[in-house]
């Protein structure tokens, strides 16, 4: 019987370009914005089967080269791959040009429940570090699978 490890993936300070705001120019230029999230989700993985094989020998402690490891006996329904969370929050981002932080909020934690099933909470906090002189605004929503799918009710 497979053991489910949990785990928590934290994403910092990702940090691009989107059209975000309710405000005149805010819907004509992109402005920075910063996401943080922590993600705990169910890892499947076992010692068993985290073994790869690359180009370098075991003695060697260091990567050289761009050829990524080549994984045996694992694969995606094994554990969450936090590059395809990342892609998923920039893309929905960039794309929707959200009028409220709340809405993008809202829509991304949705959306990532339906794509990501391994997730069982989700924080997501956005910032906009330019808005003001004085302080930076962000907000902050959290939300279970538990609250999700009594949300699909």
């Amino acid at each position: 019987m497979m053991q489910r490890n949990k785990m928590i993936i934290e994403i910092k300070n990702l940090s691009l370009q989107a059209i975000i705001g309710i405000l005149p120019h805010e819907r004509k230029q992109e402005q920075n914005i910063i996401v943080d999230s922590k993600i705990w989700y169910n890892c499947t993985l076992t010692r068993e089967k985290d073994r790869y094989t690359n180009n370098r020998s075991i003695q060697d402690n260091t990567i050289s080269g761009t050829e990524m490891p080549q994984y045996h006996n694992v694969s995606q329904q094994d554990f969450l791959d936090y590059t395809i969370v990342i892609n998923h929050i920039k893309n929905m981002l960039i794309q929707n040009k959200y009028g409220l932080i709340e809405v993008a909020l809202h829509e991304i934690l949705h959306k990532s429940f339906v794509q990501f099933d391994k997730i069982y909470k989700m924080t997501l906090r956005i910032t906009k570090p330019d808005i003001y002189q004085d302080c930076v605004v962000s907000v902050t929503q959290s939300r279970n699978r538990k609250q999700f799918e009594n949300l699909q009710k």
